[in-house]
């Protein structure tokens, strides 16, 4: 059985480094067919469902990862990088919060959450995230600039001040 599971992981594998996208999702597809709980199947076609620009099978799948593993980070961060392209900060922001439950001191929760609510246009909250994220590491300069950009957004709307890339 083995050895079947990875003549699909080759075959998928080779498809995706040729290019052949939709090819290596039909080989997941069938993978996950015969190995339903294996989390990393559906992280790989997950991913390719996203670079194909196939959003909803690519939430579906990153959804089964928060399924069969909740405390995974991963899952949930590929499912804003979804929400994101379609500009769902609602199910972004359920991820964030998600993430935060799991990773409560860690920086880069906080201000990735922060990040999200500047860009839905939520300053008070983004506001409130940065503050949290610089309670946990004062130095963390990235988290100043973009709490001083959310700052001058407030004052001056006009003007745009911050990139958010993740």
């Amino acid at each position: 059985m083995e050895s079947l599971y990875e003549e699909y992981r080759q075959r998928a594998e080779q498809n995706f480094i040729t290019l052949n996208l939709t090819e290596a999702v039909d080989i997941y597809t069938e993978a996950i067919g015969l190995w339903p709980n294996d989390v990393d199947l559906y992280w790989q076609r997950g991913h390719l469902q996203y670079f194909l620009g196939n959003y909803t099978q690519a939430l579906d799948d990153f959804t089964k990862i928060t399924e069969y593993l909740p405390t995974c980070v991963d899952g949930y961060q590929c499912r804003i990088m979804v929400n994101h392209t379609l500009k769902n900060y609602s199910g972004m922001l359920s991820d964030h919060n998600e993430i935060i439950k799991l990773k409560p001191r860690k920086v880069e929760s906080w201000r990735s959450r922060g990040e999200t609510k500047f860009e839905a246009g939520d300053f008070i909250g983004a506001l409130a995230d940065f503050d949290a994220a610089l309670k946990l590491n004062p130095g963390d300069m990235r988290t100043h600039q973009l709490r001083i950009d959310t700052k001058r957004s407030v004052l001056y709307p006009n003007i745009s001040y911050i990139a958010t890339a993740s």
